[in-house]
């Protein structure tokens, strides 16, 4: 379930017909194949029992899950390019930051190279995770917002209008299926009645 939730988020925010104008261009079915493995990749590493969820709740992995999707969506869109490391438009931060989620090097990259980072999709999930979790314990206040500042800043005080937009597009996807979450709540959450949860 996981795993198509995450499909259909990621759907929502860009479909995958808009990668047909993108740095690497790709047909919609190639563009949703990859959009496919991305999915089963966050569900993997959200579904990971050693990686603790970022919300509470008996629907805290999903609203973990969809919060990385929001956070892959602002930093990437997703793109062919920046998933495989290819090109120079690929790195953003001057160079600095890699893959969908634009882990920044430095101690974000946790002992790994981005040759290692970019070679694997879920090493690079499993990094951006953790740089959420580490922007949650330094940002305990303000929910996701301000996770999403910490992550985008390096501050729980900057960045205000990158974690608006990641946290409005978290709030977009996720509001469809859970409850008790918002960019202001860590939990707990809790599924629709109309997910059949």
């Amino acid at each position: 379930m996981l795993k198509a939730l995450i499909l259909s988020a990621m759907i929502s925010l860009l479909p995958p017909s808009m990668q047909a104008r993108s740095v690497l261009p790709e047909t919609e079915d190639e563009a949703t194949q990859r959009y496919e493995a991305i999915a089963d990749d966050v569900s993997s590493i959200v579904m990971d029992e050693s990686e603790a969820p970022l919300f509470s709740g008996p629907a805290g992995r999903e609203a973990t899950g969809l919060l990385l999707a929001a956070v892959a969506w602002h930093e990437s869109g997703f793109r062919r390019d920046v998933d495989e490391c290819a090109g120079h438009l690929a790195r953003g931060d001057h160079g600095h930051s890699v893959g969908l989620l634009q882990i920044f090097s430095g101690p974000n990259y946790e002992g790994h190279t981005a040759k290692e980072i970019c070679g694997d999709r879920r090493l690079s999930i499993r990094l951006g995770l953790h740089v959420l979790r580490r922007a949650k314990e330094a940002c305990p206040r303000g929910g996701p917002s301000a996770w999403l500042r910490g992550y985008a800043s390096g501050s729980c005080t900057a960045g205000y209008a990158s974690a608006r937009q990641a946290c409005n597009a978290f709030e977009s996807i996720a509001g469809k299926t859970l409850r008790g979450m918002s960019c202001s709540s860590s939990g707990p959450v809790t599924f629709r009645e109309s997910t059949g949860s």
